[in-house]
């Protein structure tokens, strides 16, 4: 098993445990991988939101965005941000970067420099 494949499964172990509540296994999990990639992110965000930890999960959105490669990665990240902005009832704030993002898209550019504006 390669390193990319430990790592998938990881991940995988790092998202069950959070869906049975299981935080503290989930953080020791996806604190040990590295390099950090998209997934593994992708569930330190999701952790952070089930800890109801919008700050953090904001602030893994921006790097989640950055480390985007591909459209659909491009969009979840941009959703993801939103989803943490309403939980900080920054509703104009999530509503201003959908309405771009809609926009950009029309236009054909590209989620990450929709992202990078906010």
């Amino acid at each position: 098993m390669n390193g990319l494949e430990a790592n998938d499964l990881q991940l995988n172990l790092a998202d069950l445990y959070i869906q049975l509540g299981e935080y503290q296994h989930a953080a020791k999990i996806i604190a040990s991988i590295r390099p950090l990639t998209f997934q593994s992110i992708l569930e330190i965000v999701k952790l952070a939101l089930v800890k109801n930890d919008s700050e953090a999960a904001l602030t893994y959105c921006d790097r989640l965005a950055k480390v985007s490669n591909t459209v659909d990665e491009k969009i979840l990240a941009t959703m993801l941000k939103c989803k943490c902005l309403l939980l900080r009832k920054e509703a104009r704030k999530a509503l201003n970067i959908l309405q771009n993002t809609m926009a950009h898209f029309e236009n054909d550019e590209t989620t990450t420099e929709i992202v990078r504006f906010y």
